[in-house]
C-alpha cells in the first residue's frame, strides 16, 4: 500500500495528462476538449483578429461563417457597448424588447441591424488601449 501510495503521489501529474487526453479522445473525438481549444488561439487574436477568427471557426468546426467579425465602423454596436455591456444575445435583447414596450429606441434598431446580419451573439474584442 505504502508503494502504491508514493507511485501515486509521484506520478499524478502524468496520470492526470494521459486520463484527461483518453477521456477527451473517446468524449469529443479530438485532442483536448473545446473549452482548452479556444483558450489556446487567444495569442492568435493578439497578433490579428481576422487571423483569430479563422482560428477560431476552425476550432469550433464552424467555416460556414458561423462566426463573423462586425466591424468597427459599425457604431450602433459600438455606442450599444459603450454603455458597459461586454456581450449581445439577440435572443436576450428579443425578449427585453417583447417585455419592455417603452425600450428604448436604440434597442430596436440594434435588434433590427442583428436581424439583417443574421447575427445572434456579438462579442466585442478589445485591444489594450480598449480600442
Amino acid at each position: 500500500m505504502v508503494l502504491w501510495t508514493l507511485i501515486t503521489g509521484f506520478f499524478w501529474n502524468r496520470t492526470l495528462r494521459l486520463v484527461r487526453l483518453i477521456s477527451n479522445k473517446i468524449i469529443y473525438h479530438k485532442k483536448g476538449n473545446p473549452v482548452e481549444n479556444i483558450t489556446k488561439i487567444i495569442s492568435e487574436f493578439k497578433i490579428s483578429t481576422d487571423l483569430g477568427i479563422s482560428r477560431l471557426n476552425a476550432v469550433i468546426c464552424s467555416n460556414n461563417g458561423l462566426i463573423l467579425q462586425v466591424s468597427n465602423k459599425n457604431q450602433l454596436l459600438r455606442d450599444y457597448f459603450k454603455t458597459g455591456r461586454n456581450i449581445l444575445l439577440k435572443q436576450d435583447l428579443d425578449v427585453l424588447l417583447n417585455d419592455n414596450i417603452s425600450a428604448d429606441n436604440h434597442l430596436h434598431l440594434v435588434s433590427e441591424q442583428l436581424h439583417k446580419m443574421d447575427v445572434t451573439l456579438v462579442v466585442p474584442i478589445l485591444d489594450e488601449n480598449k480600442k
